[in-house]
């Protein structure tokens, strides 16, 4: 995500308005001096804004008063940081306090859930234990606000900038004011249906192994990793490698690479084609074909092309086609369950081919 410009409706936050209270925060104290942490104190200038500027529903009687909990995931190290920041800060009478949110605790019992970079893998679960709590979830990593969550802080260049998921935060009762979203960038529906559908691709790439049937001396040993290669660019981000810790292909843990321009697939069983075949692609396309490699692509023609399996949309539903012959010929066994499945449809090279 690129400066103010890139794309017209994503803009760094008001230099002249926000920054003078994210300036007073950092300058408060000893910490002004220090370079380290510098990066804490700004985010937690961030967080106080977000407090002032966002309507948890009514607290019930008796709460008006209790502090405001800012729970923290995964960025432990700057606790220290987040807490100077905010001591003897207040948002409509009730003092900030911060607090370290571990496994055995209830994410639920905050008013703001600050998630750090270190915790990507465990999001999807925090946001799932949240549900529809009035919990405002604040992500350091770009795409946290696709996944459900409803802010992320983004850096870009000399800018902090963040999205918000409007969505996420109406379904928990909460709502931003018109000076918080006129400076972030609110994805849109379009924004939150690429994401669902490249969760849905994942989920396509991880599940697809396990119907496919690789020759033995495909892998070196028994306890050798399933290598999935990713070549034209990682549209996925972190989330993959993040689903695959969690999964198994055949009892096998799930290794993932990015494989740069003319890098080697050795190794792989999976190579997914992220990008239109251009000459070298269909070169390197063939090459694994005859190598025992599955090939999995998500453009027009791919599997006509010499593709194995090609993860197309139609009416917004993602579907397979499939070129069962070009799998043959590189000694994979595709189950019969992949090939009756409803969304699936038989091609061979040079022809579109039947649905079944």
């Amino acid at each position: 995500m690129g400066r103010a410009g890139a794309r017209g409706n994503e803009t760094p936050c008001n230099p002249v308005i926000w920054l003078v209270a994210l300036f007073w925060l950092c300058c408060a104290g000893a910490g002004w001096a220090e370079s380290e942490g510098l990066e804490y104190k700004v985010k937690g200038a961030y967080l106080f804004q977000f407090a002032q500027h966002v309507r948890w529903p009514a607290p019930q009687p008796g709460a008006a008063a209790a502090p405001l909990v800012i729970g923290v995931v995964g960025a432990e190290e700057s606790l220290p940081i987040l807490e100077r920041t905010l001591r003897d800060k207040a948002v409509r009478g009730r003092k900030i306090v911060v607090r370290p949110v571990g496994a055995q605790d209830d994410p639920r019992q905050c008013q703001m859930l600050y998630v750090g970079a270190s915790a990507q893998a465990q999001a999807s679960s925090l946001l799932a234990r949240l549900a529809a709590a009035p919990v405002l979830t604040v992500g350091e990593f770009s795409g946290f606000a696709r996944q459900g969550g409803m802010v992320s802080l983004v850096l870009a260049e000399e800018y902090v900038r963040y999205d918000m998921n409007l969505a996420a935060a109406r379904q928990a009762g909460l709502a931003f004011d018109g000076e918080m979203v006129s400076k972030g960038h609110a994805l849109t529906e379009l924004d939150l249906e690429q994401a669902l559908l490249y969760e849905k691709k994942i989920g396509f790439l991880l599940s697809l192994p396990q119907h496919v049937d690789w020759p033995g001396e495909a892998f070196s040993s028994p306890e050798a990793p399933f290598v999935l290669g990713i070549v034209g660019g990682n549209p996925f981000g972190d989330r993959l490698s993040q689903a695959a810790a969690d999964q198994r292909v055949q009892g096998r843990r799930i290794e993932v690479r990015v494989l740069g321009a003319g890098a080697s697939a050795e190794g792989c069983h999976l190579v997914f084609f992220s990008q239109t075949l251009a000459e070298e692609a269909l070169a390197r396309l063939a090459t694994l074909g005859r190598d025992g490699v599955l090939t999995v692509g998500q453009s027009y023609g791919f599997a006509e092309r010499g593709g194995m399996i090609n993860l197309v949309v139609a009416d917004g539903v993602l579907r397979l086609e499939i070129n069962e012959p070009a799998a043959a010929r590189a000694g994979l066994r595709l189950r019969a369950n992949l090939l009756r499945l409803k969304l699936t449809r038989l091609v061979a090279a040079g022809g579109r081919g039947a649905q079944p």
